[in-house]
């Protein structure tokens, strides 16, 4: 789930509490919310553990009073999407429970909430094709996705989280520029991550992404404030935000930024971009053998997968494997537009690879 949903789903969860429908439904209320702020947290809840949180005196006895609670909040949550709250953000819901009556879901299981973005709601497909696209990193597919962004604007004029993923799709752009156009992608960029910072002051991403764009335009001192902001609201996030990530390698930071690029690739081992960032870091400061076994399983998790491609590249040419070069750019070729190939195989010097034809 992307990072800034939490916030999202926070909001969500006050607009339902807040009906017409749960304002008499207290304790259903009190469950919902205590389970979600569990669930935003990283805590499974079981029976014993939401009884003992919301019932004074609570004993084991008293655990169908729970399930009871549950089940009227299971079906007032699905009348509130089916009337007020059908073109909502978010839809938060719970596992039904099995039909065969001797079948029982696991602990903790039952009051889990399930988080989804909702298909209804104006705009979010165009939200959620935008903040795909951006998370490939590529230039072309960053004007695609500020392609997809207008329709959401249209629909949610100004919107910050959208705004967020706009900053990062400028900021993916702007490496297929130079000089002045460079400096007029950063500059809009600036100001949407500024915009982004008046509107969502309390959110960890706003200031980060407010720090690389100021990285990026050559304001040190900037960047550090904004970041040291972002560390304050949230420093685990900003440990696994990629970006971030790419900008110490970029500074000559890689060593700073291996642990975190490590943990960040144990904790999502099926994540092509978790993997790469690592892979990266890897390759940035020598460590060839390991950053090899890093792309390698990122192309155990797809071989078509265009960026541990384009580093297997990066490590031909890195270890001075100049015979795989050709045929791994032709590989390239196959997997990525003209345009973003020419972009990374100009980042790489190899236009003109050692011992082969020109492109």
């Amino acid at each position: 789930m992307p990072d800034f949903y939490d916030a999202k789903i926070r909001e969500q969860l006050q607009r339902i509490i807040a009906s017409e429908r749960f304002s008499a439904a207290h304790s259903q209320a009190e469950l919902l919310a205590f389970v979600v702020d569990a669930a935003l947290s990283g805590q499974n809840m079981t029976e014993d553990q939401i009884g003992t949180k919301l019932l004074p005196g609570f004993t084991p006895d008293d655990s169908s009073n729970i399930r009871v609670t549950a089940r009227n909040l299971r079906k007032r949550l699905q009348e509130y999407y089916e009337n007020e709250g059908k073109d909502d953000s978010f839809i938060i819901s719970f596992p039904k429970p099995p039909t065969d009556k001797k079948t029982k879901l696991p602990p903790g299981k039952a009051y889990m909430p399930i988080f989804e973005s909702n298909s209804r709601y104006p705009g979010e497909r165009d939200f959620q094709i935008a903040q795909h696209l951006v998370s490939t990193g590529l230039p072309s597919q960053a004007a695609e996705a500020i392609k997809h962004i207008g329709p959401v604007w249209k629909h949610r004029p100004g919107e910050p989280y959208t705004k967020i993923i706009y900053v990062e799709a400028l900021i993916n752009l702007s490496y297929k520029f130079a000089g002045d156009n460079r400096t007029g992608c950063l500059t809009w960029a600036l100001w949407n991550a500024e915009e982004a910072v008046r509107d969502l002051p309390d959110h960890w991403k706003s200031h980060a992404v407010l720090g690389i764009v100021r990285y990026l335009m050559g304001d040190i001192d900037g960047a550090v404030s904004a970041l040291d902001r972002a560390d304050e609201l949230d420093k685990q996030s900003v440990e696994n935000y990629g970006f971030v990530l790419s900008i110490l390698i970029s500074a000559g930071a890689a060593h700073e930024a291996l642990p975190f690029a490590e943990n960040l690739a144990d904790k999502n081992p099926t994540s092509i971009n978790a993997q790469f960032i690592y892979a990266a870091t890897l390759l940035s400061i020598g460590k060839f053998d390991g950053a090899e076994r890093v792309i390698s399983h990122a192309l155990q998790l797809d071989r078509n997968s265009p960026l541990p491609n384009i580093q297997l590249l990066t490590l031909y040419l890195k270890t001075g494997q100049t015979e795989k070069l050709e045929p791994q750019i032709h590989r390239c070729r196959q997997l990525f537009t003209e345009e973003d190939l020419q972009y990374f195989l100009s980042e790489l010097n190899l236009l003109n690879p050692p011992n082969s034809n020109p492109l």
